[in-house]
């Protein structure tokens, strides 16, 4: 409970972040892991509280402590359980006893009066106190329930500790985001090994695989952007933009799919569903199946849920009252025999139906209907807070048990249309004359409109709320509408829904999409500025992200491993893109278990077979696309360039290959010149020529500028003294092989650009331009 979670020692948000190390499970592994320092960690992180994050801690834990007292005020005032309340449970539950007795001294006459004894003793007096004091007792049990569920339902109580438990929730889930996985990050020692000692371990990468786990995906400074987006009160629609394979749908699901999270009748959670919309669909559609994902995935009590009709039974149920049945027949006949033994064995077989009947009516309906059965006994010990909060935690999990039956009803209102019947009959007959009259009314409901899907959403969504779920809706694959106007008529369509208060919508949008929105003030409006909060550009990884996303994926009792430095070719190759660092790190795992003799070889003989394979794989794609294309002369020449490049190795150094190329082409040297000293080049080499022409030349610098970016690449990991000087100071070292990630990032732009920032990082590492 909450009144367990404010920490005890003095410093009050440093023990809140302990506690919240303490209880992460994935934080705890990793330290465990990597045999860290939980307190060196717990030190980072108070340190990042008070400076670099945009997480104002004091502030928040005071925000939280004031939601604990508020709390608890509630949580004391309904222990003071009026008296009245109490004294008329207490006469409710005596009438209901004295009712029970009567009926069972009722029934004993009975019974006795057809067995021929007892002949002189009154029925009435027992019909009364039974009938009288079961009607009573259960009336007021009624009134007393409605009166409770009147001041407990709608006051104080229930919201202030769904509110404190929420906000608690919110901040220890930002605390560990932006405080607890930074500081893992700087907590963890970074250890570089020379490429030609370095021992590559890893062979078929096979969990290394672009489809991961809910519990493998790891937080990013994207997705911290994201979280404080969502945590805002009553929620927010957020747009995610990036390069292709950045990581926008996977960061969308773990919002939406998170597994520690999910949505539970105990402690509510996280309600998320993703939806993909590839293609424009019809707003009014695609509405029904966003509210129909949402009811189907409301945490349901498969007891509370059953939609047969009451009066057919159960397995159980019908056993036992066969047992009873079987019991009590046999009973009456022998009751009425002569003999003794016989009278015995049906008084025996009488008390056995009594007593199967008892425990039958305890489990079938005393515990189904009569709530309030223990609110004598709380009276008698008299409440406590702790009580208070047990027995509102109960009643939270009966109102989720009731929307999980109102989710099952709007699942079938949204899929089916429902017809309903009612009639009447009436018959009087005397003798041979009858007189029959019948009457019937046949109702069919108006299918939902555009409007009441609308109004319907809206209404599941405050409920769910008010019960303590969080909604977050995920729309993916957007961002493949980026012809026309597509993505405006589909969000056009569907941002009725985005008013919804206390839900959370996530979508991924195209670049032009975040262009538009990047440019929102100015003689700019679309349906993107009015539809999102915010669009948040998702970032390439950094090398300590991609560290942690190789140790996700690679840890929990895999045999294969990957070194840091091994990692860091990996993330510089990529350019920090999660799904080409997941396809290198698999190219190096089968480079190692292709080559002869032990599958453990050294880093510094595979990275030049990497480099290589991988620009035979880039020159093979342009062949393919020279196969459908017409460029006529231009043509062969070209082929023969490809097939020179093709029995390059670049282990033997380009740095001719990239003279001679400059000196062939004046005016992409003069765009690679630095930034210090470039001057606009005449646009000689392009205006003028044919689209083919055109063609050839940006593909001849794409490959070009790769060749430049991969030779780097093998000089900064394979010439020690370079490699030796940069990871002396691995913080230091970090920033420098960001930047060779960088140019590989430039390169997808622009060649130029890329060629650029090649020069620059060539620079910094002290390597001949």
């Amino acid at each position: 409970m909450l009144s367990e979670d404010k920490p005890a020692d003095s410093t009050g948000w440093e023990g809140f972040i302990r506690k919240v190390l303490a209880e992460d499970i994935r934080a705890q592994a990793q330290i465990e892991s990597e045999h860290l320092d939980p307190e060196a960690v717990v030190s980072i992180a108070v340190g990042l509280a008070g400076s670099e994050t945009s997480l104002d801690m004091p502030a928040r834990f005071t925000e939280l402590e004031q939601a604990q007292e508020r709390r608890a005020a509630a949580l004391s005032a309904h222990s003071d359980e009026p008296l009245w309340l109490a004294v008329v449970t207490v006469i409710a539950t005596i009438s209901i006893l004295a009712g029970i007795i009567g009926g069972l001294a009722l029934l004993a006459i009975l019974i006795g009066k057809w067995t021929g004894h007892l002949a002189k003793v009154p029925l009435a007096p027992y019909v009364v106190i039974s009938g009288t004091g079961f009607s009573t007792g259960v009336s007021i049990l009624g009134v007393v329930d409605f009166v409770d569920q009147a001041r407990s339902r709608k006051g104080s109580l229930s919201q202030s500790a769904l509110a404190a438990e929420r906000f608690r929730s919110n901040l220890a889930e930002q605390v560990v985001s932006l405080l607890i996985i930074p500081a893992l990050e700087r907590a963890a020692a970074v250890q570089f090994v020379e490429p030609n000692k370095d021992v590559v371990k890893v062979t078929e990468a096979t969990h290394m695989s672009a489809r991961v786990e809910p519990t493998k995906r790891i937080q990013t400074s994207s997705y911290r952007r994201v979280l404080l987006n969502l945590r805002r009160a009553g929620g927010a629609t957020i747009g995610l933009a990036g390069s292709r394979g950045v990581g926008k749908s996977e960061l969308l699901r773990s919002f939406c799919d998170h597994p520690f999270e999910r949505a539970s009748i105990e402690s509510g959670g996280t309600i998320g569903i993703v939806v993909a919309a590839p293609v424009v669909y019809e707003p009014q559609p695609f509405i029904r199946l966003i509210i129909r994902r949402l009811a189907e995935n409301v945490p349901r009590d498969d007891a509370a849920t059953d939609q047969r009709p009451r009066w057919i039974m159960s397995a159980t149920d019908f056993a036992t009252f066969a047992a009873i049945m079987a019991c009590l027949a046999p009973a009456m006949v022998l009751l009425g025999g002569l003999r003794v033994y016989g009278r015995l064995i049906g008084w025996m077989l009488l008390v056995l139906a009594l007593v199967l009947a008892a425990v039958w009516g305890k489990y079938r309906f005393y515990n189904n209907f009569w709530r309030n059965r223990r609110r004598v006994l709380d009276w008698l010990r008299r409440s406590s807070p702790e009580r208070a909060a047990q027995q509102q935690s109960a009643r939270i999990e009966e109102y989720r048990k009731e929307l999980g039956v109102r989710a099952s009803e709007v699942v079938q209102r949204v899929r089916y249309l429902e017809t309903r019947s009612t009639g009447s009959e009436l018959s009087v007959s005397a003798g041979k004359v009858g007189l029959k009259s019948s009457a019937g009314l046949s109702l069919g409901q108006i299918p939902y409109t555009e409007a009441d899907l609308v109004e319907e959403f809206e209404r599941l969504v405050a409920e769910l709320h008010y019960v303590g779920y969080n909604v977050t809706v995920g729309i993916d694959e957007l961002d493949k509408l980026v012809t026309g106007d597509r993505a405006e008529e589909f969000l056009n369509g569907i941002k009725v829904l985005f008013a919804a208060r206390d839900c959370s919508f996530i979508l991924t949008v195209s670049d032009n999409a975040f262009a538009q929105f990047a440019r929102r003030g100015m003689p700019v409006r679309d349906v993107f500025d009015s539809s999102l909060d915010d669009v948040v550009w998702v970032e390439h990884l950094t090398f300590l992200e991609a560290r942690r996303l190789s140790r996700a994926r690679l840890s929990q009792g895999q045999t294969e491993e990957m070194s840091d430095t091994q990692l860091l070719v990996c993330h510089c190759l990529s350019g920090g893109l999660p799904r080409d660092f997941l396809r290198y790190a698999r190219q190096l795992g089968e480079l190692n278990s292709r080559r002869s003799g032990s599958y453990n070889h050294f880093l510094g003989e595979l990275l030049p077979e990497l480099l290589t394979d991988d620009l035979r794989v880039r020159l093979n794609g342009v062949t393919s696309a020279l196969r459908g294309r017409d460029d006529g002369p231009l043509t062969a020449p070209f082929i023969a360039e490809l097939d020179g490049l093709a029995a390059l190795d670049i282990k033997d150094g380009t740095a001719k290959l990239r003279t001679t190329f400059l000196a062939s082409d004046s005016s992409f040297e003069a765009l690679v010149q630095p930034s210090e000293t470039w001057v606009r080049p005449p646009p000689t080499d392009i205006l003028g020529v044919t689209e083919s022409a055109s063609w050839i030349q940006n593909t001849r610098r794409q490959l070009l500028s790769y060749i430049y970016f991969a030779d780097t690449v093998r000089e900064v990991f394979l010439t020690p003294e370079v490699f030796s000087a940069a990871t002396d100071r691995p913080d230091e070292g970090i920033a420098l092989f960001e930047r060779l990630a960088e140019a590989r990032r430039r390169l997808e732009i622009d060649p130029a650009a890329g060629w650029r920032s090649v020069n620059d990082a060539r620079r910094h590492f002290q390597l001949a331009g």
